[in-house]
């Protein structure tokens, strides 16, 4: 996941690891009926997103050990998902995965379209 930078992890603890944990902290956060399932794609490359909702609601995660993000980078791909879903895209940022932290939850949806967007790349 990417950050502001200032949030990466102790060596006891690998990006791999918050990710996954951030992951299980956002499932339960999010799976609110049994058959509502947020399928994990965050092994699929192309999608633009790190989960979905039976393919019409997409999500995707920033986590980060330490405090809430104050700036977020999105790839191209998810820019595009994101855009294209408008308020079916749930950009969620998990925070405080790291022992001695608070977790938190936080979710904007329509991100493309209701927060500052400044391009980094072509």
């Amino acid at each position: 996941p990417k950050g502001n930078g200032s949030s990466t992890a102790p060596a006891a603890y690998t990006n791999v690891d918050l990710e996954q944990r951030g992951w299980e902290i956002l499932v339960q956060a999010l799976e609110t009926s049994p058959d509502q399932r947020l399928v994990d794609f965050r092994a699929r490359h192309g999608v633009g997103s790190d989960g979905a909702f039976d393919w019409k609601r997409f999500v995707e995660m920033k986590a980060t050990g330490r405090g809430a993000q104050s700036q977020i980078e999105l790839s191209n791909t998810e820019y595009d998902r994101a855009k294209r879903s408008g308020s079916d895209f749930i950009l969620a940022l998990v925070s405080g995965l790291e022992t001695g932290q608070k977790d938190e939850v936080r979710l904007i949806f329509d991100p493309a379209n209701c927060t500052t967007v400044k391009p980094t790349n072509g």
